[in-house]
């Protein structure tokens, strides 16, 4: 499969934009991984390398080229109704060769429970198969309850456990991770 540009996206209720690659923007998304800190650090221990805004910047910089070279595609979602940024989604892992990659995300605690995930993940997925991808994927801390219900939610199977993969420094312990994956033929009869 060949490369192709990545795009924004739209849903009902969301946009799916490129983070923005500027100082005021870093700082904005510095201060609400701040504010909501005990709730990403637990399953997202990349997190806690973000210890200022110069951090977030240097990562905003980073995710453009890698966007711009078609290696991933991370989005901020933003709330069409109000323009709040309400989390990240994006594809990661991208194997233009094989067509696969895996889908990640995470949200700010205020905005959980209410369907935007969910929502985020169809239509990454939905422009994945349509634009010749093959398989997508979906990990998680075992743990992970909420992500492990999208998947179940959206009909990924689950594949199995790969034990004690990194080290959280949240838990303090190793932790596992599961895996679930969709082929465009079983997303197909979904539809």
């Amino acid at each position: 499969m060949e490369k192709i540009p990545f795009e924004e996206l739209e849903t009902e209720r969301l946009y799916l934009r490129r983070h923005e690659v500027t100082f005021d923007y870093a700082t904005l998304l510095f201060q609400q991984i701040k504010k909501d800190f005990d709730h990403i650090k637990v399953f997202l221990p990349k997190m806690w390398l973000v210890k200022a805004p110069e951090d977030e910047y240097t990562f905003l910089t980073s995710a453009r080229k890698e966007w711009e070279n078609q290696e991933k595609a991370n989005y901020a979602i933003v709330l069409k109704e109000t323009k709040d940024i309400v989390g990240s989604v994006g594809f990661f892992d991208v194997d233009w060769t094989e067509a696969h990659a895996e889908i990640g995300y995470f949200l700010f605690s205020p905005f959980t429970k209410k369907g935007y995930v969910t929502e985020a993940v169809q239509a990454v997925q939905k422009w994945a198969f349509e634009h010749g991808f093959h398989r997508l994927q979906i990990q998680m801390d075992t743990g992970n309850i909420a992500s492990e219900n999208v998947a179940k939610r959206l009909g990924y199977m689950k594949e199995g456990d790969k034990r004690d993969e990194y080290y959280s420094p949240h838990f303090n312990t190793f932790r596992s991770t599961r895996i679930y994956s969709l082929l465009k033929q079983e997303w197909e009869k979904q539809r």
